[in-house]
């Protein structure tokens, strides 16, 4: 069971996430002084620029004494991570990439003999020779209501420049029957487009509305990190149908054809069939570290069998 005052979490406070995971308990530290968006700027040009005292904009309550530092690589830096050692160097660090290396932080710029260096991405395991965790992470107050079904198939996502993709997959859907509700967000707020088509940020209360009202989610394998995600947490945890373009998926224990349609590999003439018949209920592993509380404890007891 987790102490969860022994565990010291810091995360950019603007980061959505941070609400959620604070009230299961934990307390959560941003890495920086002040979150106002002027301030945020200047940070930004002074770490870009690498002009010198970049300390001052550390925040001093992330240090501590004695407790496990779990660290979200996100707008994290090297010089971050070696002022924070050096001010509590009797401390457990765990710096956890939940998408994709593309950071500010690659695991290889870290020493490894004081910084565990874990991530979701089985590639990212392989290319940085890091620890990997296999999915979950899902927070428990993340629930759907299904009184009322409305739509066959939700997307919700940034194109990330696969908006011909996307829209050739609602058409295909669309020609067979097939209702939709494709949620695409701009990249940015400042990239904004009038185009009819992006919207803006949808918060994750109402992501979860649309699942709710949905028989399946659609989730794409470009941009997302090779591993469990979180639209496939989606679909196991609420018990959603998935409709992916991961053909690996095959090779977890959660597969099961009822339940998940691989596009380019499955019939879409069948999609229609696959949509009418009802969720499967399965055994699976990934229900052994679910949820947040979970994932955290076995990367921490994982991190204390290897030292051992």
């Amino acid at each position: 069971m987790l102490e969860k005052e022994s565990i010291h979490i810091i995360y950019v406070k603007h980061a959505w996430l941070v609400p959620y995971i604070e009230k299961l308990g934990y307390k959560v530290y941003n890495p920086y002084r002040g979150n106002t968006f002027l301030l945020r700027v200047i940070r930004e040009i002074w770490f870009k620029f690498k002009l010198p005292f970049k300390w001052l904009f550390y925040n001093k309550c992330c240090v501590t004494k004695n407790k496990t530092i779990v660290i979200y690589e996100s707008l994290i830096t090297k010089d971050f991570l070696e002022w924070l050692h050096s001010n509590c160097s009797n401390c457990r660090y765990l710096l956890l990439y939940t998408n994709k290396v593309t950071g500010n932080v690659t695991p290889d710029q870290i020493a490894g003999d004081w910084c565990e260096k874990w991530t979701c991405d089985k590639d990212d395991a392989k290319k940085y020779g890091i620890r990997v965790f296999t999915g979950g992470g899902y927070l428990p107050q993340w629930t759907v209501n299904k009184d009322k079904v409305e739509y066959d198939v939700f997307y919700i996502g940034k194109d990330k420049n696969r908006l011909d993709k996307l829209l050739k997959i609602e058409k295909d859907m669309k020609e067979r029957g097939i209702n939709t509700m494709f949620y695409i967000t701009w990249e940015k707020s400042w990239k904004r487009k009038k185009d009819g088509i992006h919207r803006p940020f949808l918060p994750y209360d109402d992501v979860l509305k649309y699942i709710g009202k949905s028989r399946a989610i659609l989730h794409l394998l470009e941009g997302a990190q090779a591993g469990i995600t979180l639209r496939i947490q989606e679909s196991l945890i609420h018990k959603i149908k998935l409709i992916t373009d991961d053909v690996d998926i095959v090779k977890y224990d959660f597969y099961n054809s009822n339940n998940i349609f691989i596009l380019g590999k499955d019939d879409m003439n069948n999609l229609k069939e696959f949509l009418d018949t009802p969720y499967v209920d399965l055994e699976t592993d990934f229900f052994k570290h679910a949820f947040y509380d979970e994932m955290l404890e076995e990367i921490i007891k994982s991190g204390e069998e290897i030292e051992g």
